[in-house]
Parts: C-alpha cells; structure tokens; sequence
C-alpha cells in the first residue's frame, strides 16, 4: 500500500531537485521555466518527466544556455532509454556524468554548430558503445580530448571515433591522447631532435624541403610545421597516415620486417610515448581495420532506440516512465493526505 506513495515521493523529489539545480545555473527565472516547460512538453519513449528535466540541465550546465539544450535533449532522451534498456541502469550520478562528458566531447569537436552535426557524431558515439558492448563510451573521449589536444581536435570524426576505439580500449583515453600530441610534436610540429630529423629525411618522409633547417655542415638539423610528408593526412588520422606513407616509404628502403619496423619507428620519435603509440597502430592494424568496421556498422541511436522499444524490458521502463511523469506531479499530494492519515490515527 505504502508502494505508491513511496514512488510519488521519489520522483517528486527529483522533479523538484532539478528545478532548483536549474535556478541554481542562474539563467534567470524566464529561462528556468522554458526550461521545466521544454521538458515536460518533450515526447519521449521511456524517460519520465523528471528524467527530461534533468537531460536539459545537465545541457544547460554543459552550452550555458537553453536554445542548445533544446537542440540536444530529445536526442539524449532517445540515448538514456536506448542504452538502459540494452545494457542496464547505471548509479545515478555516473549516468548523468556520462552524458556531460559526451556533451563536452562533441562540443570540442564543432558538433554543436547546427542538429545535424552534433546527431552525426552522437550517433557515433553510440555506434561504438552498441559494439564494444558499452566498454569504451563518452568518458573515455573526454579523456582522450584533454590529453590529445590539437591532435585529436583536428582529427576527422571517423578516424577519431572508430580507428581510435581498439586503442583506447587498451590504453585508456589519457594514454592514447598522450601518444598522438606527442606525436604531433615530433613529426607535424617537428619538435625533435636532429638525429630523428636526419633519420626522417634519410626515409624519405620530409616533404616540403623548404620548411627544413640545416646546420653549418649542410645537415638536416631542425624542420618547420607542415615539412611532414603526408602532413595533411597525418593531421587527418595518424593511422591512415602509418599505412599509407609511413609504411610504403620504409619498403622503398628495404625495411618490411616486423623488428626492423618497430626500430625504425623508435628512431624517427624522440617522445617514447610518441612511439609506443605508432608502434601499437602498426602491431594492431588488422584489428583497428575490423574494429573500424564494426563500429561503422554497429546501431546508432536512430536504429537502437525503435529496438528498445520492442524489448520487454524497454517496454516495462516505458511504463515506469509513465507512472513516474504522473508521480512527480502527485507525490506532494499523495505526501499531504498520507500525513492526514496519520493525523487521524
């Protein structure tokens, strides 16, 4: 009997906590209510009221407005349900950071411009969530974006999101940003040393010989940015930039075995984690190919949402989210006559 009051009393809660969190963003009471009013007037399939409430102001927190969080919310709302229904219900406040992260990630990335780019890479996102079962997510990108800086900001989003993820699978976000700035360094920026210049340009992987400084002797001694040959690839994907120039240009020297490669990339990088990095791309690129296609191939939001939904499972939230939309509006009343009751006993 108790059930339903109790239930009433926990979404009212929350419907109530969310309100005040977005006052607290100190928007402005017009803004506050546009808020609460988008929210509830959000058609959704599986999340409640307060659930929507909270995905605008988890938003709101994130762009610093509301036309943004407008922009984003119904998309959120699909990847809440999609993923509770596929791969669980996750503590409260490791949901709600999963989505700010991802919300910054593509913000960092441009794909808050317009809804049709920030719903292309939302829906890369998931895809590599629906193929790695959910074991490489938003946290890990963010990770990834605060180590790997221009590197990885300049990365076009296929090679980010789906050659990226076998990496970060094993080396975590922080490791695989690390490796790529680190690499950009070294080879675009041409921080490095004159030995590993020297070794570059006895390769063949200087381009652009007027962007090359030479010692007294004649010596390749020091490189500009952009002297890389391959640059723009490079800056595009460090991975396709492996196999379509670095690799080809080191057969041409004779250099095609497995040791002599791995030597050979340990002595064009003066940053170890520069090479460790290379090194794991050329030892796993079989595997970064068929992750890349499965990943590309994988159910975005718009494929696994509609699947939810036919899942008992999605179709029991969908009910909760219905009971839970009426409760947060009932819980105060329910409170108020059960205290009644109580009163009169």
């Amino acid at each position: 009997m108790g059930a339903p009051l109790v239930t009433g009393l926990k979404e009212a809660k929350h419907y109530q906590t969310e309100k005040g969190r977005i006052t607290a963003l100190g928007l402005g009471p017009q803004v506050s209510a546009e808020a609460e009013k988008y929210a509830r007037s959000m058609k959704t399939y599986g999340t409640s009221h307060a659930e929507n409430l909270e995905l605008v102001r988890d938003s709101m927190s994130v762009f610093g407005d509301l036309p943004h969080a407008q922009m984003v919310a119904p998309m959120l709302a699909k990847m809440k349900f999609a993923n509770k229904a596929f791969y669980g219900e996750e503590v409260g406040g490791e949901n709600e950071r999963k989505f700010m992260d991802m919300l910054k990630v593509i913000e960092v990335r441009g794909g808050t411009a317009s809804s049709e780019k920030f719903h292309e890479q939302a829906n890369m996102v998931q895809k590599v969530i629906s193929a790695t079962g959910g074991r490489v997510g938003p946290t890990e990108w963010l990770n990834l974006i605060k180590t790997g800086g221009i590197a990885a900001k300049g990365m076009d989003e296929k090679s980010f999101y789906y050659e990226l993820e076998p990496l970060v699978q094993e080396l975590g976000g922080f490791g695989v940003g690390n490796g790529l700035m680190s690499s950009y360094n070294n080879l675009y920026q041409g921080r490095t040393s004159k030995r590993a210049a020297m070794n570059m340009d006895k390769l063949g992987l200087i381009g652009d010989h007027t962007k090359v400084k030479h010692d007294k002797v004649g010596q390749t001694a020091q490189l500009d940015p952009g002297a890389l040959l391959g640059s723009d690839l490079f800056k595009k994907s460090q991975f396709e930039w492996m196999e379509k120039v670095l690799l080809p240009q080191l057969a041409k020297h004779g250099i095609s075995s497995k040791d002599k490669i791995l030597d050979t990339i340990g002595s064009l990088f003066t940053n170890r984690k520069a090479g460790d990095l290379m090194a794991n791309m050329y030892l796993q690129r079989t595997q970064i190919h068929k992750n890349r296609n499965l990943n590309e191939g994988a159910y975005d939001v718009d494929r696994l949402e509609p699947l939810g939904q036919e899942q008992a499972g999605g179709k029991e939230m969908a009910a909760h989210a219905k009971l839970a939309s009426v409760a947060d509006s009932s819980g105060p009343l329910c409170f108020a006559r059960y205290a009644r009751g109580v009163r009169h006993l």
